[in-house]
């Protein structure tokens, strides 16, 4: 009975140590991998969103308008933001913020970086203004309104410094262009330009001229903007963002909403 007892003891031992062998690994395993699950541990793959492009090459403590080790009203801290705009693909304001936020501390540190964010925020204000009066490239008696109210509304969301800083160059060019608008017009205004046909022989040469005279100014306009987005194609210094701000700001200043987006069509911007 005891030999008889101690086989059946060692059969079982036999068993026991074979089935820990065969499925322990696997029980171990499952065991382990359940509490991961449950508790969310597992890798999860990232959610798809856009990504901010950063300027190409590296950026000193000058594109940020720093000197001497403080952050002074500059042109170069509007052209460093601009070259984060516009926007791709599932990009947001925030998104550019944060970025602007990594550069900026790593490249200047605590105390300008904040300033940047303060500048970068009232700038970024400033891009989603409802202007009363927008620029129309066709309608020239409307600019002195236009540039009035772009100098008011500028200094109110950047202060008088910074506002000077980033558009004072803009806005000295269009007055200058306002200026010699007033001095020598290229062309009479509406009214009188009916009252010469109205007057002149009824020829249909003179009709057919007046008539094709804004196709022509089209045509010509349209050239130099097709022009200007080749220069800025061709030219290496810049990188795709900075091309599109710069015709986008070209087209603006040139040209009314719907002939703006018509060349941006034309062009096939992005």
């Amino acid at each position: 009975m005891v030999k008889r007892a101690l086989l059946v003891l060692a059969i079982a031992g036999v068993l026991v140590w074979w089935y820990e062998q065969g499925q322990g690994p696997d029980v171990a395993a499952g065991k382990s991998a359940v509490p991961q699950v449950a508790a969310g541990l597992e890798p999860q793959p990232p959610a798809a969103r856009g990504t901010v492009v950063r300027p190409a090459g590296g950026w000193s403590p000058k594109a940020w308008s720093v000197l001497g080790g403080k952050l002074v009203p500059g042109r170069a801290l509007r052209e460093r933001f601009d070259s984060y705009l516009p926007l791709g693909k599932g990009v947001t304001m925030v998104e550019v913020r944060a970025t602007l936020e990594q550069d900026a501390l790593a490249d200047l540190g605590q105390a300008n970086s904040v300033q940047v964010l303060a500048i970068w925020d009232r700038y970024a204000r400033l891009q989603n203004h409802d202007w009363q009066r927008p620029f129309n490239g066709s309608e020239p008696k409307g600019w002195q309104a236009t540039l009035n109210e772009q100098h008011k509304v500028r200094r109110q969301f950047l202060g008088a410094d910074w506002a000077e800083a980033f558009f004072g160059e803009d806005e000295a060019a269009l007055q200058r262009r306002i200026a010699s608008l007033v001095a020598s017009p290229r062309q009479p205004a509406a009214s009188s330009l009916d009252d010469v046909l109205s007057r002149a022989p009824a020829s249909a040469g003179l009709v057919a001229s007046a008539a094709s005279a804004p196709r022509d100014d089209w045509r010509a306009r349209a050239d130099k903007a097709r022009l200007e987005w080749t220069h800025l194609t061709q030219d290496a210094s810049l990188d795709e963002g900075q091309r599109l701000i710069r015709i986008r700001q070209y087209l603006q200043q040139n040209f009314s909403g719907p002939e703006a987006a018509r060349l941006e069509r034309d062009l096939q911007l992005p």
